[in-house]
């Protein structure tokens, strides 16, 4: 069944265009999502730019937006890098609620953006919500572990 859904979603997004909204959605919808990030990969180059979208959409579902933010890590573009920094610093302040929630995503995003991401999540390991603190300090141990090897 997963095969079939990814054959749709590859010739639903033909060579040279575009991914689909429709596509990276169906990628996100889910009671509980199970897409990869090669699946993500799969929707093509500009990937990126359809789940900022999503992300930012105030008609998409909350928690469309931070499935979007979380499979950005899966994709890591300057773009990404960018819109993922703004929600760290619009959130930073952040202590319950769903703009908790979208700070921890984006933080824990950050981890597959390799160094130019360090800055961003070094100034967040202060943070008052241990599980935002947390996510920072993986996503760094993260991109370590991706420069010893």
């Amino acid at each position: 069944m997963r095969a079939a859904i990814l054959v749709f979603l590859l010739a639903a997004n033909s060579a040279g265009a575009d991914p689909s909204r429709k596509a990276a959605l169906h990628l996100l919808a889910g009671y509980e999502p199970t897409a990869t990030a090669a699946d993500f990969v799969r929707l093509g180059q500009g990937i990126d730019r359809v789940l900022i979208s999503i992300a930012r959409d105030p008609t998409t579902t909350r928690l469309l937006r931070q499935r979007a933010m979380a499979a950005l890590g899966t994709v890591p573009t300057e773009a990404g890098r960018a819109f993922l920094a703004d929600v760290v610093r619009k959130q930073r302040g952040a202590t319950s609620g769903a703009d908790l929630i979208d700070l921890y995503t984006a933080v824990r995003a950050f981890g597959r953006f390799g160094l130019s991401a360090e800055p961003v999540l070094r100034s967040i390991r202060l943070h008052p919500s241990p599980d935002v603190r947390r996510a920072a300090d993986d996503a760094l141990a993260q991109i370590a572990q991706s420069h010893r090897q």
